[in-house]
Protein backbone atom coordinates (compact mmCIF):
# COMPACT_ATOMS: atom_id res chain seq x y z
CA UNK A 1 0.00 0.00 0.00
CA UNK A 2 2.85 2.37 0.77
CA UNK A 3 4.28 2.11 -2.75
CA UNK A 4 0.85 2.79 -4.28
CA UNK A 5 0.50 5.90 -2.11
CA UNK A 6 3.97 7.10 -3.14
CA UNK A 7 3.18 6.72 -6.84
CA UNK A 8 -0.12 8.60 -6.50
CA UNK A 9 1.57 11.38 -4.53
CA UNK A 10 4.42 11.63 -7.07
CA UNK A 11 1.89 11.97 -9.89
CA UNK A 12 -0.24 14.48 -7.93
CA UNK A 13 -3.31 12.24 -8.03
CA UNK A 14 -6.01 13.22 -5.56
CA UNK A 15 -8.54 10.66 -4.37
CA UNK A 16 -10.79 13.35 -2.93
CA UNK A 17 -11.85 12.41 0.59
CA UNK A 18 -10.66 8.79 0.17
CA UNK A 19 -7.67 7.52 2.10
CA UNK A 20 -4.39 6.83 0.37
CA UNK A 21 -3.10 4.73 3.26
CA UNK A 22 -5.91 2.16 3.55
CA UNK A 23 -7.77 0.12 0.98
CA UNK A 24 -11.28 1.34 0.17
CA UNK A 25 -14.28 -0.73 1.15
CA UNK A 26 -16.68 -2.20 -1.45
CA UNK A 27 -19.28 0.43 -2.20
CA UNK A 28 -16.94 3.40 -1.70
CA UNK A 29 -17.04 5.83 -4.60
CA UNK A 30 -13.32 6.68 -4.72
CA UNK A 31 -10.14 5.10 -3.39
CA UNK A 32 -7.70 2.25 -3.82
CA UNK A 33 -9.47 -1.09 -4.06
CA UNK A 34 -7.91 -4.54 -3.58
CA UNK A 35 -9.78 -7.19 -5.56
CA UNK A 36 -9.05 -10.86 -4.93
CA UNK A 37 -10.68 -14.19 -5.69
CA UNK A 38 -13.84 -14.53 -3.60
CA UNK A 39 -12.79 -11.49 -1.55
CA UNK A 40 -10.13 -13.52 0.25
CA UNK A 41 -7.22 -11.93 2.09
CA UNK A 42 -3.98 -12.05 0.09
CA UNK A 43 -2.50 -14.48 2.62
CA UNK A 44 -5.35 -16.93 1.96
CA UNK A 45 -4.93 -16.98 -1.81
CA UNK A 46 -3.28 -19.85 -3.64
CA UNK A 47 -0.15 -19.38 -5.70
CA UNK A 48 -0.92 -17.82 -9.10
CA UNK A 49 -4.35 -16.50 -8.02
CA UNK A 50 -4.99 -13.06 -9.57
CA UNK A 51 -4.82 -9.91 -7.45
CA UNK A 52 -6.10 -6.62 -8.84
CA UNK A 53 -5.39 -3.14 -7.49
CA UNK A 54 -7.96 -0.65 -8.83
CA UNK A 55 -7.75 3.11 -8.28
CA UNK A 56 -10.80 5.33 -8.76
CA UNK A 57 -10.32 9.11 -8.50
CA UNK A 58 -12.59 12.09 -9.16
CA UNK A 59 -11.77 13.89 -12.40
CA UNK A 60 -12.64 17.31 -10.96
CA UNK A 61 -9.56 17.36 -8.73
CA UNK A 62 -7.23 15.73 -11.25
CA UNK A 63 -8.01 17.33 -14.62
CA UNK A 64 -5.60 19.89 -16.04
CA UNK A 65 -7.08 22.96 -17.75
CA UNK A 66 -6.71 21.28 -21.15
CA UNK A 67 -8.97 18.42 -20.02
CA UNK A 68 -11.69 20.39 -18.19
CA UNK A 69 -14.26 18.70 -20.46
CA UNK A 70 -13.67 15.59 -18.33
CA UNK A 71 -15.21 17.12 -15.20
CA UNK A 72 -17.77 15.22 -13.14
CA UNK A 73 -16.43 11.82 -14.17
CA UNK A 74 -14.46 9.04 -12.56
CA UNK A 75 -10.91 8.25 -13.60
CA UNK A 76 -10.12 4.57 -13.17
CA UNK A 77 -6.98 2.51 -13.58
CA UNK A 78 -6.14 -1.02 -12.56
CA UNK A 79 -3.29 -3.49 -12.57
CA UNK A 80 -3.60 -7.25 -12.20
CA UNK A 81 -0.84 -9.54 -11.05
CA UNK A 82 -0.69 -13.04 -9.62
CA UNK A 83 0.22 -14.18 -6.15
CA UNK A 84 3.70 -15.61 -6.02
CA UNK A 85 4.47 -19.07 -4.77
CA UNK A 86 4.36 -19.55 -1.02
CA UNK A 87 7.68 -21.36 -0.95
CA UNK A 88 10.70 -20.83 -3.17
CA UNK A 89 11.15 -23.46 -5.82
CA UNK A 90 14.50 -25.16 -5.44
CA UNK A 91 16.52 -27.80 -7.23
CA UNK A 92 15.27 -26.93 -10.69
CA UNK A 93 17.62 -27.74 -13.53
CA UNK A 94 17.20 -26.48 -17.04
CA UNK A 95 18.85 -28.41 -19.86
Amino acid sequence: MTRTSQILEFRNVSLGEASTTEFAEPGDEYGIFLITRDGLAVEDLDALDPITVRIVAPSDENATPVFKHLLNRKIEASATMVREFDKPIGNITVD
